[in-house]
């Protein structure tokens, strides 16, 4: 049996080519893609402290802390808004004198009639607490008081610790902050959390959510105004994004003395259309066709597609060349013919025959 001759190149650019369609049918089924994949950070998110330290008070020398005024701590703040935080062993009077206008402020007057004994406790004082083992407290003073602080134990031995700040409703925070722009299709979303060194809070806001969080800033978003929530320091939050709308990741944490840091990882994907899924295999059985039909009906086929691709050449090529090149050789003569006359030299006869063609 005669087989037809067929052209090697052909074959080999036509395997060549179905290789390089089928490929991406293999290489997307079951792929995830990755939108984010990062270190995040929230800084410290602290008021500023004004004090913290140890103390010791003996039924000996240290009646009160804070005397003589070396010894004392405190000054005036842009709130005037105070958080005070007090661990003790027993109970402890806590007094705030004004150290303020001058040298007759409450303070001065205190520590002056000090003779290293143990006195009374102040009469005249800004704002008192009394702890007996714990307290934590937030109070207001006047603009204009410069509190010092005064620890008084009554003649009892006590030790503890505390700690003194601005009031902690005035904090700027600035919590970890992402947006995505969203797909112009539903995404199955994932968000994971972890390697966290503290818990944080996790919320996804949409468009309308992030506006009302950012017209209130400081206060922290809640599952309810939230289109999902999560707090850990390893968690995921699974989720259906809906088509071309923007999502917006808050990271918030609670504690107000220390920064956070940990990974996080936003992964999605979609569901493809059927032509997306197929194009690739469309082309192809297409190709196949093509190719067997050349192969079976060389005689018959090529002679045709060979006739098209000649007129072809010659129409968009050769024929638009050739009157680019004529075009050219007459600018270019004539810019020639024009640099001669306005240098005053005499034309040649071909030249003159030229200008009269142009002027016919």
């Amino acid at each position: 049996m005669k087989f037809p001759q067929v052209n090697k190149s052909a074959v080999i650019l036509s395997i060549m080519v179905i290789v390089l369609t089928v490929s991406p049918i293999v290489m997307v089924n079951g792929e995830t893609y990755t939108l984010f994949n990062e270190r995040f950070t929230i800084s410290p998110q602290q008021p500023e402290v004004i004090a913290q330290n140890e103390f010791s008070l003996t039924a000996t020398n240290e009646y009160v802390f804070g005397i003589p005024s070396r010894e004392a701590v405190g000054t005036v703040t842009d709130s005037s808004t105070y958080y005070f935080e007090i661990n003790t062993t027993a109970r402890v009077e806590i007094y705030f004198l004004d150290s303020g206008n001058g040298f007759l402020n409450d303070y001065i007057v205190f520590s002056n009639n000090w003779d290293g004994s143990a006195p009374a406790p102040p009469s005249v004082y800004s704002h008192r607490l009394v702890c007996d083992s714990y307290i934590a407290a937030s109070f207001s003073l006047n603009s204009t008081v410069k509190p010092k602080l005064i620890l008084y134990s009554n003649n009892t031995e006590v030790s503890g610790e505390y700690f003194w700040s601005e009031g902690l409703s005035f904090v700027d925070y600035s919590p970890f902050y992402m947006r995505s722009l969203g797909s112009d299709r539903p995404t199955e979303d994932s968000i994971h959390i972890f390697f966290a060194n503290a818990s944080v809070n996790v919320y996804l806001l949409n468009e309308v959510q992030y506006t009302y969080f950012v017209n209130h800033s400081n206060i922290q978003p809640s599952p309810v105004n939230s289109s999902k929530s999560g707090i850990g320091t390893d968690l995921f939050l699974n989720f259906t994004a809906p088509a071309d709308e923007k999502l917006h990741l808050i990271l918030w944490h609670n504690l107000l003395h220390d920064g956070v840091t940990g990974s996080i990882i936003w992964n999605f994907s979609y569901q493809r259309t059927f032509f997306e899924n197929y194009w690739s295999l469309f082309i192809v059985i297409l190709l196949i066709l093509a190719f067997v039909l050349t192969l079976l009906f060389q005689s018959k086929v090529i002679p045709p597609v060979a006739w098209t691709l000649n007129k072809a050449k010659y129409y968009l090529f050769k024929v638009p060349w050739k009157y680019i090149k004529k075009g050219f050789k007459w600018l270019v003569s004539n810019i020639v013919i024009l640099w001669k006359r306005l240098r005053g030299i005499e034309l040649d006869d071909e030249e003159i025959e030229e200008t009269k063609e142009d002027e016919i």
